[in-house]
């Protein structure tokens, strides 16, 4: 149909003189094939250091089933870095662009001079359960009803698995121990095992008693028979201020403004889809943790559902909370300027 079309043209102009004749089947081209002279760039690389494999970080597992960055024009090469830590030094090295990481964290680098920029939210609240092996909540007498106080003594002497020292699991556990007047050097042994597979492992070949990681870990050792709950940090059982951001430094955002707005971008659609459609947020989740019985993950996922961020926009409101925590947790406030640690200037290009 084309070539008819374009002989057409041509019919109509012999004799005209052969410069027209090129530029009528050059137009001619140009109006059947739009793009046809066009060729897509070239993705930008990007290399997102995430803290742990843990639906804590949905969005970007969303984003990444949904092939959303790829519609942005960028090249994500995830790495599991086994702490938050850990993917903050990543992006300060320049092994990584951008960290999935948690504020407290970022915090910590600031009073440190080697903070990051937080430019898009994931979630809003802590889900780090704490639980306990089956046998000895048993031994030490445990039950739902036990009065949060009691529960956390039964911690004392306990080996507790965690990421890593200083991630979010241990800030918190510390944090916990401490409102309680234990002292957390002192009174549990906390284990870095950094992935929540070798906190699975760990607890049911006895090499830990407990462990704290956010969803889809704890609730895996319960639907094992391995562990009970003993802290329900996901229902507001405790509330320390708790929140996943993604970050970059400042000199990579100010040299690479795409970047942001496109990673910002993906993240937001992906952060509407759990908002809008949460069973097929839920499915495309899941099959990012194939081992996983579905009892488990979507048990998982109801503790995760909530905490997930509506939008990409940082509050300042929720970095003045993490900040009221970690005074909690270390006695002073930490010597940070808030402003120069959260930025919503892609937000508002959405």
């Amino acid at each position: 149909m084309r070539r008819s079309r374009i002989s057409t043209c041509i019919r109509r102009v012999v004799g005209i003189g052969a410069p027209v004749v090129l530029a009528v089947v050059s137009i001619v081209l140009a109006a059947l094939r739009p793009g046809l002279a066009q060729t897509r760039p070239a993705p930008i690389a990007v290399t997102l250091a995430q803290a742990t494999d843990s639906i804590i970080h949905g969005p970007i597992y969303i984003a990444r089933a949904k092939h959303y960055f790829e519609d942005e024009g960028l090249d994500v090469n995830l790495v599991i870095t086994g702490g938050a830590s850990n993917a903050i030094a990543a992006v300060i090295s320049g092994s990584a662009q951008i960290a999935s990481a948690g504020m407290s964290d970022n915090i910590n680098a600031a009073v440190h001079g080697r903070s990051l920029v937080a430019f898009a939210t994931l979630t809003r609240r802590d889900s780090d359960n704490i639980v306990i092996a089956k046998s000895v909540a048993e031994a030490k007498h445990i039950t739902p009803t036990t009065p949060i106080a009691d529960k956390v003594k039964a911690l004392v002497g306990l080996r507790i698995g965690i990421s890593s020292v200083g991630a979010a699991p241990d800030q918190m556990l510390h944090w916990l121990l401490t409102s309680y007047g234990l002292n957390p050097d002192h009174d549990v042994e906390t284990v870095p095992v950094h992935d929540p597979s070798t906190a699975l492992s760990a607890l049911s070949h006895g090499a830990i008693d407990a462990f704290v990681f956010g969803p889809p870990a704890p609730e895996a050792a319960v639907q094992a028979g391995t562990a009970v709950v003993l802290i329900d940090v996901a229902h507001g059982e405790v509330s320390p201020g708790y929140r996943i951001d993604l970050m970059a430094t400042k000199a990579y955002l100010d040299a690479n403004p795409e970047v942001g707005e496109r990673v910002t971008r993906a993240i937001g659609r992906a952060e509407a889809l759990i908002q809008s459609d949460p069973k097929g947020a839920q499915a495309l989740m899941q099959s990012f943790f194939p081992k996983m019985p579905p009892e488990a993950f979507a048990s998982a996922w109801a503790d995760m559902e909530a905490a997930f961020a509506p939008t990409p926009a940082v509050s300042p409101a929720d970095v003045n909370d993490v900040l009221q925590f970690m005074t909690l947790l270390n006695g002073t406030r930490p010597n940070v300027n808030p402003d120069s640690l959260v930025t919503n200037r892609f937000v508002q290009t959405n």
